[in-house]
């Protein structure tokens, strides 16, 4: 190595061998070795721009662009693109990187040396991507399976047929196949990002783009009949049975992007299906309607298929119908809101899966403050229109649910991450608060107001919203309402559990007894 290196020197040449870390073993390579990973696509894009002449580009096109560039593995892929913008204009880059893709799809389906395990490798990985390889290969060997068996009913064959001599036994090393076979589709790395113990994290198959995704399952959906779509449609099934959410989870992001090139099959022959089946698989009935949602192209038909789950189905179809519209909430919020709220008045089943939307319907907009202020004068104003005890006994559940429920990540109450999220959730969140304290469930309220309060004690950045929080309390309050619930929560804070004093102080700052925290 030293002479190699001498005489490189010598001649102004350089040598790169690319290795993993693991494979350089020998102390006599150290001191040629430099630590490097591929830049970031999306960094190295920026950085292209910077460097490049100063151009006003459409924002949302541009944004389109580094999307599309982000999904790049090669950082010579990025270089080029960039020096399209550059030379050619936005459009053109967009076209050439869409086109590049579905060319290099259409021509790996038409290749005449394409095997049946080539095919049914990526039929597999459309419905089963960023899952580690050993989980692969036996999602694989199930999809296998099921096609080997629809091949025998299809022959005609029979238990009495001769069982044939075992040939001669081969490994076959699989894993490599994939890079060979697949080259330009799909690619298996790690991906750190999954977890904080490296040494534990195993090797992933994805595609090398989401784009490639999609575009296979145009492809598989256009070229292919009953000898595929057959023994697919069985494995999916007996996939959606599978206790790994994950996987379940792939599998519906898989038949959302089906969907656009087949609505009626996916609809038919899962969807509809599985909304009264096993739990699994409702509940991947469900995840595939919240990534059809997502799509502007399918979520009206997502919310059809939902309301049709919801109305005169039985239970079970509306439990999955409940589930369903907590994806819907983002683009068609009024609706959602609407029928889970007529969900609610259900069987006690119904009910319970109803309000627990509404409560992930709030939770999933804690970063949103519109949508979060929606929800939350939707459930006071149906709570103040209640007429029947029934009623008003279910939209106070609902609320009481709302406000002392964890947040998605569990890390606080939600009611405490809507206020260090957006300050003007105040409003609507005290004056919410201030029905149910009025309500018989006052002592859950009064709870739920000092969980809230003990879990921003740190914060004092958060003095004045927690001033608008208890200034709407007292405006929908009478003085004397408001002198007993000052009473109330300071004779609760005295428990063991509140007894902190930036608690005390911030619940006193909230009452109006403290002008600052100072």
């Amino acid at each position: 190595m030293r002479r190699l290196s001498s005489q490189l020197r010598k001649s102004g040449s350089f040598l790169v061998v690319t290795s993993s870390e693991q494979a350089i073993r020998l102390q006599s390579l150290k001191s040629f070795c430099v630590r490097w990973s591929a830049p970031d696509p999306s960094e190295l894009f920026n950085h292209c721009l910077k460097e490049s002449p100063d151009t006003t580009y459409d924002p949302e096109r541009l944004d389109e662009l580094r999307a599309l560039v982000s999904t790049l593995r090669r950082p010579d892929d990025v270089v080029a693109v960039a020096r399209t913008l550059a030379e050619r204009g936005l459009e053109h880059s967009l076209e050439s990187l869409r086109s590049g893709e579905r060319a290099r799809v259409h021509a790996w389906f038409r290749d005449p040396t394409r095997s049946a395990e080539d095919t049914l490798t990526v039929a597999a990985l459309a419905f089963a991507e960023g899952l580690p390889e050993r989980t692969f290969e036996k999602v694989l060997f199930g999809l296998t399976l099921a096609v080997r068996n629809w091949e025998h009913t299809m022959v005609g064959a029979t238990v009495e047929a001769a069982v044939p001599a075992l040939p001669e036994l081969r490994i076959e090393q699989s894993r490599s196949r994939w890079s060979v076979t697949t080259t330009g589709l799909i690619e298996a790395r790690r991906d750190y990002s999954t977890s904080d113990d490296q040494i534990r994290v195993e090797r992933c198959v994805f595609f090398v783009s989401p784009r490639i995704r999609e575009l296979v399952l145009e492809q598989l959906n256009e070229l292919y009949g009953l000898q595929l779509w057959q023994p697919l449609r069985q494995w999916l099934t007996h996939l959606s049975q599978n206790g790994d959410l994950q996987l379940r989870t792939e599998i519906a992001a898989g038949l959302a992007l089906l969907a656009r090139y087949a609505l009626a099959e996916v609809e038919e022959n899962h969807l509809d299906v599985w909304s009264a089946g096993y739990v699994s698989q409702r509940v991947t009935a469900a995840l595939t309607v919240q990534f059809m949602s997502a799509d502007p192209q399918l979520a009206s038909h997502a919310l059809n298929l939902a309301l049709q789950w919801a109305d005169k189905r039985g239970p079970v179809r509306a439990v999955t119908a409940a589930m369903a519209l907590v994806g819907l909430g983002r683009p068609y919020q009024f609706e959602s809101l609407n029928w889970l709220w007529y969900l609610s008045a259900r069987g006690e089943r119904v009910a319970w899966a109803a309000r627990s939307s509404l409560y992930l319907l709030l939770a999933a907009a804690e970063d949103d403050e519109r949508s979060a202020s929606l929800t939350l004068r939707y459930v006071r104003t149906r709570m103040e229109t209640a007429r029947e005890p029934r009623e008003q006994s279910r939209a106070a559940t609902a609320a009481m649910l709302m406000l002392s429920g964890p947040s998605l990540d569990g890390s606080s109450p939600l009611a405490a991450g809507l206020l260090r999220n957006s300050s003007p959730v105040a409003g609507p969140l005290g004056r919410l608060w201030a029905r149910l304290l009025l309500s018989n469930r006052r002592r859950a309220a009064l709870d739920a107001l000092c969980t809230t309060l003990s879990a921003l004690r740190d914060e004092p950045d958060l003095s004045h919203t927690v001033r608008s929080l208890g200034g709407s309390m007292q405006e929908a309050m009478t003085e004397r309402q408001w002198k007993a619930l000052r009473r109330d929560l300071l004779h609760l804070l005295s428990h063991p559990d509140y007894a902190e004093d930036e608690t005390q102080r911030l619940a006193r700052f909230m009452l109006g007894l403290l002008r600052d925290r100072s």
